[in-house]
């Protein structure tokens, strides 16, 4: 699982073609990974946890530019249900 490949797939998803935010969107999927993993999910070079890792960047992104001035912090139900099934896949031995 490269960055650059991680990378290239969240410049589409964002429709951010422009390589000045690279270092920016980099560290978030670093936190993405990690923050996956806090939950006790081991990434493996899928393409299904690099979907999921995907997905949670952009979703780190989004939340960032979002006008939310309470600061909650509603994770959407398509991540936490793929973070969920991911876990118990991994968790209940099938395969990932």
């Amino acid at each position: 699982m490269t960055d650059e490949y991680l990378l290239s797939m969240l410049r589409a998803d964002l429709e951010q073609p422009s390589p000045t935010v690279n270092d920016y969107l980099l560290e978030l999927i670093d936190a993405a990974k990690e923050s996956i993993e806090a939950t006790g999910i081991w990434l493996t070079d899928t393409a299904r946890d690099r979907n999921l890792v995907v997905m949670y960047a952009a979703y780190l992104y989004r939340k960032r530019k979002a006008d939310n001035p309470k600061g909650e912090d509603k994770t959407p139900r398509m991540l936490r249900s793929a973070l969920n099934d991911r876990l118990m896949a991994e968790k209940g031995g099938a395969d990932t």
